[in-house]
């Protein structure tokens, strides 16, 4: 299972062994589970595997939850300008969920 896990983001090119100096792109994937066999499996890996697996896990959801947060600030932003230009917010558009 792990074998297997760290063979895959070796296939998609998200594994480097040489270190973390070099540049990786980040895949579009997220991990929302594990089975209870990961938790006693675990108890075999190398710490440092355990990290590693760890970082490649949790930088995609790190990376989408940031462009969640940049595209609320585009549409507060489009609130803000127009507020500032005197315009009404109505409830009935867009902006609604941010009200």
């Amino acid at each position: 299972m792990v074998e297997d896990s760290i063979e895959y983001l070796k296939s998609i090119n998200y594994w480097n062994e040489k270190g973390h100096r070099e540049e990786l792109d980040v895949p579009r994937i997220i991990v929302i589970a594990t089975t209870q066999h990961w938790k006693h499996r675990s108890e075999d890996i190398p710490v440092e595997v355990k990290k590693e697996i760890f970082y490649r896990t949790i930088t995609p959801m790190v990376l989408y939850a940031n462009e969640l947060i940049l595209d609320d600030r585009k549409a507060l932003e489009k609130i803000s300008e127009k507020l500032k230009k005197g315009n009404n917010l109505h409830t009935n558009n867009a902006s609604s969920s941010y009200l």
